[in-house]
């Protein structure tokens, strides 16, 4: 009962901020619209902010549901690029209003949404690995580091997408950035 509480508080919140907008929702509107009591409201969820982490926290997830989808693409390449592709549009589900609110309470308050999970970041170097091993991508540079910073690069294409209100192309630009870092082999394109 417990855990439905917080899962209904989570999935109501998060329908209210894509229909509304974060600024427009208040913790009394969930309340209202859930039946429930703001001290109840608390005994599940700290704060409002919180709600946009658990949200976004469960890429680690998605990821391994996703993993055949991943794996089944015909060359590392398109592996590596399969699992950002999951990564951002996980991020454009979340929608440009939610993703700006979630970068401005993490400068607030490091929150740790950005901080790269450990089964994330192992099966994307061993991406890395493999794709520079059979020269589809020809950047030598450390594995991990590869991956760590074309994981930022990701972030600055989704801050450039937050800033322009979800209009550019997210998805597409992200992809001739992450070419062009890790020097793709053209015949794998």
């Amino acid at each position: 009962m417990i855990k439905n509480i917080k899962e209904d508080i989570i999935k109501v919140s998060y329908q209210m901020f894509k229909e509304r907008g974060y600024d427009n929702v208040t913790i009394m509107d969930i309340c209202h619209e859930l039946n429930i009591s703001k001290p109840t409201f608390y005994t599940y969820i700290k704060s409002k902010d919180e709600l946009l982490t658990l949200f976004y926290k469960d890429i680690e997830n998605e990821m391994s549901k996703r993993i055949l989808e991943i794996i089944s693409q015909d060359n590392y390449w398109k592996q590596i690029l399969c699992a950002f592709q999951i990564i951002l549009s996980h991020s454009q589900e979340f929608g440009h209003d939610l993703y700006s609110q979630l970068f401005i309470t993490n400068l607030k308050e490091n929150k740790g949404t950005f901080q790269f999970q450990e089964g994330i970041t192992n099966l994307m170097s061993t991406l890395f690995d493999k794709a520079q091993k059979s020269n589809q991508i020809h950047n030598s540079k450390d594995p991990k580091e590869l991956y760590l910073a074309c994981a930022h690069l990701a972030f600055g294409y989704g801050i450039i997408w937050c800033l322009e209100d979800g209009k550019d192309e997210l998805l597409k630009n992200f992809e001739n950035g992450l070419i062009q870092v890790l020097d793709v082999d053209p015949k794998y394109l």
